[in-house]
């Protein structure tokens, strides 16, 4: 029943988006305001249709940087459930999603998404991370403060355990000048599985962790230098244990009372 309430919320609200959209696809930003509306209500709802619980801590570092610099969160990413726990903590439905460009290019749900904010990449392709470093950089300069979050698994984790990270999304971040803004997902694949319709009520726990810098560097020690931060930020995630247990805290992080 909790995976019915959760998928019901998530695909009428799609279709309601759908139709009210279909006479203003010529309106990008109407479709956005539109879509974002619905979503704000949505994605609540439909964790509460779920039996989901969110609890989060380290939220004010998030704040902190969006109302200055911008970030580029790094989530691990086991469930569909890991982005609605990220905007309901986040407080923002209108996160631009770096997600795959096949993603982008479905004839309904790519023009919704891309209408909001989320940009397509092509996987190991290195003219795509130069589009998309050219996408980030007009955005800032019509004013966009940067709110990107990635997945550096690349795709969901089958049970939870952590996979290993790529390395494009610390070059997308060197190279856009972002910090990298960790973020812990834990709980959401035992609730809510890869591939599996059935949701199961229970918490989600979601740790924001100190941001990590980007290298400033000539492109000759870019490489390298990312490289590390890599490496560094796959033995922060690592170093947490077990993904799938909500219990147990993280000793550099304070509490904070943002839970959902």
């Amino acid at each position: 029943m909790h995976g019915l309430g959760l998928g019901g919320v998530l695909y009428l609200s799609l279709i309601l988006v759908t139709v009210i959209t279909l006479p203003i696809l010529w309106r990008p930003r109407w479709v956005a305001r539109v879509t974002r509306f619905v979503a704000d209500r949505a994605v609540p709802l439909a964790l509460r249709a779920g039996g989901v619980k969110v609890e989060a801590r380290g939220v004010e570092r998030a704040r902190e940087l969006a109302a200055t610099r911008g970030y580029m969160v790094i989530a691990n990413h086991a469930s569909n459930l890991d982005p609605l726990a990220l905007m309901k903590v986040l407080g923002r439905t209108d996160l631009a999603f770096v997600a795959k460009a096949e993603t982008l290019r479905r004839p309904l749900l790519g023009r919704l998404l891309r209408t909001i904010g989320w940009i397509g990449v092509e996987r190991e392709s290195p003219v795509s991370f130069k589009r998309f470093q050219e996408v980030v950089t007009a955005r800032k300069k019509a004013g966009w403060v940067p709110d990107l979050v990635v997945f550096p698994e690349g795709t969901r984790s089958v049970d939870g355990t952590l996979q290993p990270f790529r390395m494009g999304a610390f070059l997308l971040a060197a190279r856009c000048r972002l910090p990298i803004l960790p973020i812990v997902i834990r709980g959401t694949s035992p609730l809510h599985r890869r591939n599996a319709f059935a949701c199961y009520p229970g918490v989600v726990r979601v740790d924001v962790l100190p941001p990590i810098e980007p290298p400033r560097l000539s492109a000759a020690e870019l490489v390298a230098q990312v490289g590390e931060m890599q490496k560094r930020a796959e033995e922060l995630f690592r170093g947490v244990g077990d993904l799938n247990q909500v219990d147990g805290d993280l000793p550099e992080l304070e509490p904070s009372s943002a839970t959902a």
